[in-house]
């Protein structure tokens, strides 16, 4: 924005949420090791509130998927693992998503997305779920808190859209003793400063981590801020769209043109001078006096930024239980 402004022109992106919407909720679930049971209180909850999550299934027992996972119509299904682990090689990486996928396919379940045990990715697994098909992943050791991207593998863009989601869980405070009230504000304010930085807000939870007095409180502020929720693969087929608008624009004194051939409705621009800006419906040409110009927020820095990287014995004692997690697996 500082260089368009030295020189005198507009900012112009694709808006980031379809249409004008001014953010987006999206609730992933990670199924490993839950109960039916569990899993059935948290899709209960979920229809309370009206929230249409992305389940990541552990396909280990076939009765969950075909009594609890293939009976949830309302939501998204996609594949987590067989075995909860991740693998430096391509082979292992292959045969353990193969069998997850004919778990599934037993189930009647057709999936699009994955997302990795443990958040892990590496070169190995990207290669697999590129030949495997999948529209789309979310891990997050390559990224969290950010917009989707296509990965980089070998200076080649992978076509498996990457979906950052925010990577804190409640089991993760729980192992570093949270109270349920910092639980709940650490949400909270995370949804807050999601909403005041335009940014989406993508929150994962386990079934067998329990808390849900949390995450109800979570979906009914989430109703109560009216955000908009799609599930990731409602996300990721809207995502495709934007990215094939990459239209010319030429400026000229109050007035924007758009040369291109494809234009959609669902995708909205954002045009940015000064401290303001404007929400458009992508279109051959617009006055920008005409457009309906917003104030821009401006956001004040933490003070308390350094706490970031400062040890708390938090951070060892979560370490300690991850580590021991993992070896058990």
């Amino acid at each position: 924005l500082f260089l368009h402004e030295k020189r005198k022109i507009p900012l112009v992106q694709n808006w980031r949420f379809p249409n004008d919407w001014k953010n987006l909720f999206m609730f992933r679930v990670d199924t490993d090791y839950c109960t039916s049971e569990q899993a059935k209180t948290l899709y209960e909850l979920c229809k309370k509130h009206k929230i249409r999550g992305t389940w990541f299934v552990d396909t280990v027992f076939q009765d969950t998927l075909q009594q609890v996972y293939a009976q949830m119509p309302d939501q998204e299904v996609a594949l987590h693992c067989r075995r909860h682990l991740v693998f430096p090689d391509y082979e292992t990486n292959k045969e353990n998503i193969e069998n997850g996928l004919s778990d599934l396919h037993e189930a009647g379940i057709s999936v699009a997305g994955f997302a990795a045990p443990f958040g892990d990715w590496n070169e190995n697994l990207a290669r697999v779920m590129t030949e495997k098909g999948f529209q789309y992943s979310s891990e997050f050791t390559l990224d969290y808190d950010d917009l989707p991207f296509y990965p980089i593998v070998n200076d080649k863009a992978t076509s498996v859209l990457q979906i950052p989601i925010h990577p804190m869980s409640i089991g993760r405070m729980h192992r570093s003793h949270f109270s349920q009230e910092e639980m709940w504000q650490y949400y909270k304010t995370h949804i807050d400063e999601c909403l005041l930085n335009g940014n989406p807000i993508f929150l994962y939870h386990h079934p067998s981590h329990g808390n849900l007095e949390i995450f109800d409180k979570i979906f009914r502020y989430v109703n109560i801020k009216q955000i908009n929720s799609l599930t990731y693969r409602e996300y990721a087929d809207w995502w495709g769209k934007r990215n094939k608008l990459n239209p010319e624009i030429k400026y000229s004194d109050d007035e924007l043109n758009f040369e291109g051939d494809e234009f959609s409705d669902e995708i909205f621009v954002k045009i940015s001078g000064g401290d303001n800006y404007a929400l458009n419906r992508m279109q051959k040409k617009m006055i920008l006096s005409n457009l309906h110009w917003q104030k821009t927020e401006k956001l004040t820095p933490k003070t308390d930024l350094e706490r970031t990287r400062k040890w708390h014995w938090r951070d060892t004692l979560y370490n300690y239980e991850s580590k021991k997690g993992k070896r058990n697996k």
